[in-house]
């Protein structure tokens, strides 16, 4: 369909907020760590697309990563086989791991990453969250972690559509 509709002020919201989103990464690529190591810089990534009619920022929480980890039961805490969530760490772009936002479990944490709203259909826009992992000392269990996290998604700031 075509139109002649345009925008009367920069900014305004003519329409209803359509927040769509789709998560273009399933899993957080860290790679292989031993105990004791961290990604520094934050190199793995997130992608966030804005599939609505508003651009896009996302909040985060996240759980703690063990082998047995299975959604809604939680990891015991165990120094020696539990990666904590705030060992987690997000960002913006690729910075070194302690510049990075510990994740959380409780309090949801807002990434401005600020994907603008798409214009076509067939073209989502997206922008990408930087992620790192530090895998603490202690961890003597060796195996694959796995734990969730999860991306809410919430309305951008106008300035940034």
């Amino acid at each position: 369909a075509t139109g002649t509709a345009s925008e009367s002020t920069t900014g305004s919201v003519e329409v209803k907020s359509f927040l769509a989103f789709a998560l273009n990464t399933l899993a957080i690529p860290y790679g292989v760590l031993e105990p004791g190591q961290q990604n520094d810089p934050l190199v793995a990534t997130t992608t966030l697309a804005a599939t609505g009619n508003v651009g896009l920022d996302t909040d985060v929480t996240g759980d703690s990563m063990c082998p047995g980890y299975a959604p809604g039961s939680p990891c015991a805490s165990s120094a020696t086989s539990t990666i904590a969530e705030y060992n987690q760490v997000f960002a913006t772009g690729t910075v070194a791991y302690a510049a990075g936002t510990p994740l959380s479990s409780t309090t949801p944490q807002e990434i401005e990453i600020n994907v603008p709203k798409s214009i076509a259909t067939t073209t989502p826009t997206t922008s990408s969250a930087y992620w790192g992992i530090k895998v603490p000392g202690t961890i003597t269990y060796a195996g694959s972690y796995t734990g969730q996290n999860t991306f809410t998604v919430i309305m951008g700031e106008y300035a940034n559509w």
